[in-house]
C-alpha cells in the first residue's frame, strides 16, 4: 500500500519507449483480466511513436510505476484508450491527476470531447467519469471481444472549462 500522500509525491511523465512493458504488463493485469492480450509491449510502443497518441505514466516518488494513461486524437474528438492505477494506490487521487492532464492536453490540441469505453460491469470506473462529467451514451453489447459489455461516455470539453 501507498501513503496517503502519493499524489503529491507522484510524476506523471510522457512515456517512454522503455515504459512499454511496464504499461502493457499493467494493463494486462489491471484492465484486460479475463480477456486476450491486446495490449502488448509492441502495441504499447505503437502508441508511444505515434504522433496523435499522448501516453504517459505515473511513477511514485521511488521511481516505481503505479499508473498509467493512453488517449489518441481523432479529428475533434479524443479517445481515451486506456487508463489504469495499481491497486495500492487507488482512491489517491492519481487517476483524476492523469484524467486531468489528458484532458489538457487535449484542449490545448482543441479537441472538443474525449470518449471512453468502459466494462458495463465496472461500476467503480463508471461512477469516476461520471463525477467527471462524462455522459453515458451508448452500450456497446460484447464489446471486449464478445466477451462483455461495455458503456461508451464522453465529456464535453468545451463544457467542462466553462464549469471549471
Amino acid at each position: 500500500m501507498y501513503p496517503r500522500t502519493v499524489a503529491e509525491r507522484a510524476q506523471i511523465e510522457i512515456a517512454r519507449l522503455s515504459d512499454a512493458p511496464v504499461i502493457a504488463d499493467m494493463s494486462r493485469r489491471l484492465v484486460e483480466h479475463g480477456l486476450v492480450w491486446r495490449w502488448t509491449p509492441a502495441a504499447i510502443r505503437r502508441c508511444i511513436r505515434h504522433a496523435e497518441t499522448e501516453c504517459v505514466i505515473v511513477r511514485a516518488k521511488t521511481g516505481h510505476p503505479i499508473g498509467f494513461g493512453i488517449m489518441r486524437y481523432e479529428l475533434d474528438v479524443a479517445h481515451l484508450i486506456l487508463l489504469a492505477v495499481s491497486p495500492g494506490a487507488r482512491r489517491r487521487r492519481l487517476a483524476t491527476q492523469i484524467c486531468d492532464h489528458l484532458e489538457a492536453m487535449a484542449r490545448t490540441a482543441g479537441i472538443e470531447a474525449i470518449q471512453v469505453e468502459v466494462r458495463s460491469s465496472n461500476l467503480g470506473a463508471r461512477s469516476f467519469y461520471k463525477a467527471r462529467g462524462y455522459a453515458d451514451t451508448e452500450h456497446l453489447g460484447g464489446y471486449y471481444q464478445g466477451k462483455e459489455d461495455a458503456q461508451r461516455m464522453v465529456v464535453r470539453l468545451w463544457v467542462r472549462a466553462d464549469l471549471g
